[in-house]
């Protein structure tokens, strides 16, 4: 699979809540983590950024996925976006999950659930107990 499969995969489990910039920044750089041979070795490369592990190239891939009409990025009034997967891209999605093994399904999803339950602090703040290295940079300070 190409990386930006993979984002459409956890945008897909997010639903209708979507997700917001930290979510899936967050959840992409658990994925990689955690299944690092699955998603292989083209998958979005992070560093200690602001408020913990970034890559800039997940916003250009969701850009892509917009102008190809798979993923729609919105602001509705607040500062930072969120995005959701359009018809178009449920129907791509659904081709991909064919190709997923069920544990990897299950912690996609599983890892959508966790992420949407946290608030911004808290969730910073489990990738940083997690992963103290990507705790520089950090303006985080909560």
């Amino acid at each position: 699979m190409r990386r930006q499969d993979w984002l459409l995969l956890v945008t897909s489990a997010a639903g209708e809540r979507g997700l917001t910039p930290v979510q899936l920044q967050k959840m992409l750089f658990l994925l990689g983590r955690n299944f690092t041979r699955q998603v292989g070795s083209h998958f979005y490369k992070f560093v200690p950024y602001n408020y913990g592990p970034f890559c800039v190239e997940i916003y250009r891939d969701a850009e892509t996925l917009q102008a190809k009409g798979f993923v729609d990025i919105r602001h509705e009034g607040r500062r930072w976006p969120e995005y959701h997967l359009t018809s178009a891209g449920q129907r791509h999605t659904a081709q991909l999950k064919k190709k997923l093994a069920k544990n990897l399904a299950d912690y996609i999803k599983e890892l959508v659930g966790w992420t949407q339950a946290l608030n911004f602090p808290t969730l910073v703040r489990s990738i940083y107990q997690a992963y103290p290295e990507f705790r520089e940079n950090s303006v985080f300070q909560g």
